[in-house]
C-alpha cells in the first residue's frame, strides 16, 4: 500500500515538474520575441480621465461618477468615447447626452454610448 501511494507521489511530482518546465519554456520564448513588434492598445481599454473630488461638488456636463469613497467621489470624463462605448457608473451619476443605461445594479448602472 505504501508503495502504490510512493509510486503515484513520484508520479503526479514528474508530472507538475514537466508542466512548470513547459510554462518556463513559453515565457521565456515569449520575452525573446524581438522588441521592434507593434502593441496596438485594445479598443475597449479604460483610458478616461479620472479626477477625485469632494460629495457634493457640481459635476461636469460629460462627467460621471464611477467610484464613491468616504466623503470623496470618482469622476471620469467621457467625452471623448467611441460608439459603443460601455463604463460602470454609480447609481446618481448624471448620465451625459448620448448615453444609455443598459444594466442596472443595486449602486451602479452600465452605460453605454450611441451617440
Amino acid at each position: 500500500m505504501v508503495k502504490k501511494s510512493m509510486a503515484i507521489l513520484a508520479l503526479c511530482s514528474l508530472m507538475a515538474i514537466s508542466a512548470l518546465s513547459m510554462d518556463v519554456q513559453a515565457a521565456s520564448a515569449s520575452q525573446a520575441a524581438p522588441s521592434s513588434s507593434v502593441q496596438l492598445e485594445p479598443p475597449f481599454s479604460n483610458a478616461f480621465p479620472t479626477q477625485w473630488v469632494m460629495v457634493g461638488s457640481p459635476i461636469p456636463e460629460g462627467w460621471v461618477i464611477t467610484k464613491v469613497g468616504g466623503n470623496m467621489i470618482e469622476i471620469t470624463n467621457v467625452k471623448s468615447a467611441t460608439y459603443g462605448r460601455e463604463i460602470w457608473v454609480m447609481l446618481g451619476s448624471p448620465i451625459p447626452k448620448g448615453w444609455v443605461i443598459i444594466r442596472p445594479t443595486g449602486n451602479m448602472n452600465l452605460i453605454k454610448f450611441l451617440g
